[in-house]
């Protein structure tokens, strides 16, 4: 009877290691996991970061060719003015006043 229930307590240390090694095993995996997709997450936001630079640059272009653009419209808009009256009127009638823009 005694050696009856030391085989139960050495089967039931046995099923009480072989569930550790399991759950160890599925942790062990559910952290690689994780770690995977925090790589991955990562991955995209560093090369989100280094998408920065060039968009800064693009920005900065962008600005200038406007600013050359308006500074360009001004000197023709004087150069016609400056050619005829007639030419004065109709720039300034074909030209949207600043009033009728919506903010």
């Amino acid at each position: 009877m005694v050696w009856a229930n030391l085989n139960n307590t050495v089967d039931d240390l046995q099923q009480t290691q072989r569930e550790l090694a399991d759950r160890f095993a599925r942790e062990a995996l559910d952290r690689k996991e994780r770690q995977n997709i925090y790589q991955v997450t990562m991955d995209a936001m560093n090369t989100q970061i280094g998408q920065i630079a060039p968009l800064q640059y693009q920005q900065s272009q962008m600005l200038e060719k406007v600013s050359e653009n308006k500074t360009s419209i001004a000197q023709t808009s004087g150069l016609i003015a400056s050619l005829s009256p007639s030419a004065t009127s109709w720039i300034r009638s074909s030209t949207p006043s600043r009033r009728s823009l919506p903010e």
